[in-house]
């Protein structure tokens, strides 16, 4: 599998969109993860996985993170236009389930890079959101707010629901999401945000089949 670089985009703060194209067909679904590997550097620093941010129907892989000081963010920093990456695991499961039951989707911060996804490919798809998102994380900690909430405006079944300077919890989760009893709920951010979260839900009556976890290895932008 070989992806080629086409270009960087500033989202907000300290947070970057990196653009690849597939050199081959690929097929995947929306809400999926990869793992890059970078070259010039050590092997222990090389790789890490990323959810792709992008949807399949876009016809390109991105990936959405925050620039820190590891060698690997730093490398793919400066990534040169036409620049060959060879990515490889590509899987996970936390993608759309078709069942009748409507969606919770709680994002910390950068957590929104697997539901950007899977929203995008469903409004691409012409098949309504019926999801509420609950987006925590002040304005410069959310990349795609303003895209997201274009796309909440234009669709009925899908709420955008902002969650600011709070610690959720499911007391307050339960105050925002009165239905939270109907729906299948997928959480995504820093593990401390989801493992908090998740398990707040599941002392509350949840049961754990009913919630879907993807956390993100070294990101801790987010309240929990």
């Amino acid at each position: 599998m070989k992806l080629k670089y086409v270009e960087k985009k500033h989202e907000c703060d300290t947070i970057y969109s990196f653009i690849f194209e597939p050199q081959e067909p690929m097929v995947w679904e929306a809400g999926q993860y990869i793992n890059y590997t970078l070259p010039d550097i050590p092997p222990a620093e090389a790789e890490r996985l990323f959810t792709i941010s992008s949807a399949p129907s876009e016809n390109h892989i991105q990936l959405t993170t925050f620039i820190g000081e590891s060698r690997f963010k730093q490398k793919l920093a400066v990534l040169e236009t036409g620049e060959i990456v060879e990515p490889d695991q590509l899987g996970g499961d936390f993608v759309w389930q078709d069942e009748p039951a409507k969606k919770l989707y709680i994002a910390g911060g950068l957590g929104i890079t697997p539901f950007r996804s899977s929203i995008v490919e469903r409004v691409n798809n012409g098949l309504s959101n019926t999801v509420t998102l609950l987006w925590a994380g002040q304005d410069e900690q959310c990349p795609f707010l303003e895209e997201i909430t274009q796309l909440a405006d234009k669709d009925d079944e899908m709420n955008l629901v902002r969650s600011i300077g709070e610690r959720l919890n499911a007391e307050n989760i339960r105050q925002k999401v009165p239905d939270i009893e109907e729906r299948l709920i997928y959480i995504a951010g820093s593990q401390q945000f989801v493992e908090s979260i998740g398990e707040s839900l599941h002392e509350s009556g949840v049961p754990k089949d009913r919630i879907k976890y993807d956390w993100f290895d070294g990101y801790t932008g987010t309240l929990v």
